[in-house]
């Protein structure tokens, strides 16, 4: 079933609060700030013992006895995204919210506050909404944060012109791991591998101790782009290091999972995975789980983690489950459904990839086609993304079938089992008769059972 938007937003937010309760000392009673201006649930102490923490207890512990606490709760609410970051707990952006809120009704710092809740928008791909108090920013102030959000923003909704030009201001006016992370993006969507290679391990060079978790996720993005290239070994060298800034990064162990299951090592891979689920519960993390415990031999197991990822990942990620749905060849019409109803907040490449394959699946070849064009519209090299082009493409007779194929294959390393079943599918598609398009046949349905 497919919440209502208001319902899930609302459920989030709930979820998100729950969650954090687990991870703050029940212990602590929250003493409220002495001039009472302070929400009671910023000053309880967080659990854990990490120097992120340490900082958080450091920032509630001046709130409480500060006169002006205005520029005090600007700083914990970043400690906050901060945290939610490299802990993976969603509450944590909940907490940055309540922040938010309170710089702008209680402080009347209402650019402070859009910044925070523009980044807490943006992780629960309300993009529009990030990009309205992005623009709003820009014109304000023109930070080189304003532009950072604003081009994420403008990026996930599929601008990517637009969003270049937001991050190229920002690397003008404050070159950092962050700025540099988000030009190796851009370059990345170009077809630029080498690029992206290069500004990713600038970003990494230019981090520092004092956000380990923007430094992890920056050294597992670096993982990703160089395993790309063929490189595993540094692949794995980055997820180590990002698990040293953070233990248990779940990033970093999903990228460790990942180069274990590829190395064929599907035993090995289960721990890594495990605790990756554990920690974000969400459908890519069960997806790569399920695939490592169905090549190590546990079918049933894969079941039951595939049946929660449909189940419960619906509302969290469509777009994935979608994606899932359809590589395996399982109800086309909800995977249908679910991409394109992602399709109206999120319009960038793998949304368009998502959706193709989802209507190639259902047979509806003709709009298959028009949706995996947008998807190939930045020349972006991505083996997933070349799996579903091709596959729409080698369904409809396009002749551009063998070279997406073939692409797909020089990185089908990075493919999942089931991704790569259905590679070999496709490929055979190009010397074999398919279905017209619109008439799905049985061969089809059933492409990487």
């Amino acid at each position: 079933m497919i919440l209502p938007p208001l319902l899930r937003r609302t459920l989030a937010i709930i979820s998100a609060l729950l969650i954090f309760s687990s991870r703050i000392d029940a212990s602590e009673t929250a003493e409220v700030s002495p001039h009472g201006t302070i929400p009671a649930l910023l000053l309880i102490s967080p659990r854990d013992a990490t120097p992120l923490d340490t900082q958080i207890r450091g920032s509630q512990a001046r709130l409480k006895a500060s006169a002006a606490p205005g520029p005090e709760l600007e700083r914990l609410g970043w400690l906050f995204i901060a945290k939610a970051r490299a802990s993976s707990d969603p509450g944590f952006f909940t907490l940055a919210g309540i922040a938010a809120d309170a710089l702008e009704q209680k402080f009347d710092l209402p650019q402070e506050a859009w910044l925070l809740r523009g980044h807490v928008l943006q992780t629960r791909h309300r993009f529009a909404e990030a990009e309205e108090l992005a623009q709003r920013l820009v014109v304000a102030r023109g930070a080189a944060a304003d532009f950072a959000l604003l081009g994420d923003a403008l990026y996930d909704e599929g601008r990517i012109a637009e969003a270049a030009r937001a991050y190229q201001q920002m690397v003008d006016l404050k070159p950092s791991l962050d700025s540099y992370s988000r030009a190796a993006n851009i370059r990345w969507i170009k077809g630029d591998l080498a690029g992206a290679v290069q500004l990713q391990a600038l970003a990494v060079r230019s981090g520092g101790p004092g956000d380990a978790g923007a430094l992890a996720w920056s050294l597992c993005r670096l993982g990703q782009l160089t395993w790309q290239q063929g490189d595993a070994t540094t692949a794995d060298t980055c997820a180590a290091r990002a698990l040293e800034l953070v233990p248990d990064f779940a990033p970093a162990l999903l990228l460790q999972g990942r180069l274990l299951l590829a190395a064929d090592h599907a035993t090995e891979a289960l721990l890594p995975l495990a605790r990756a689920v554990a920690i974000l519960p969400l459908p890519e993390p069960r997806w790569v789980y399920a695939e490592a415990l169905r090549a190590a031999g546990s079918e049933a197991e894969a079941l039951a983690v595939e049946e929660r990822l449909v189940r419960e990942g619906s509302a969290e990620d469509p777009r994935t489950v979608a994606l899932f749905l359809a590589i395996h060849g399982r109800d086309s019409s909800t995977a249908v459904q679910l991409a394109q109803a992602e399709l109206n907040t999120r319009a960038d490449i793998m949304t368009h990839a998502a959706n193709a394959l989802a209507l190639s699946d259902a047979g509806r070849i003709d709009e298959a086609l028009i949706q995996s064009r947008a998807a190939l519209a930045e020349g972006t090299a991505d083996a997933r993304l070349l799996l579903c082009a091709g596959h729409v493409s080698a369904l409809a007779h396009q002749p551009d079938a063998a070279d997406l194929l073939e692409r797909a294959g020089r990185l089908s390393a990075q493919l999942l089992p089931s991704e790569q079943r259905l590679l070999q599918h496709s490929l055979s598609l190009l010397s074999q008769g398919v279905s017209p398009p619109g008439n799905k046949t049985q061969t089809t349905k059933n492409k990487t059972s």
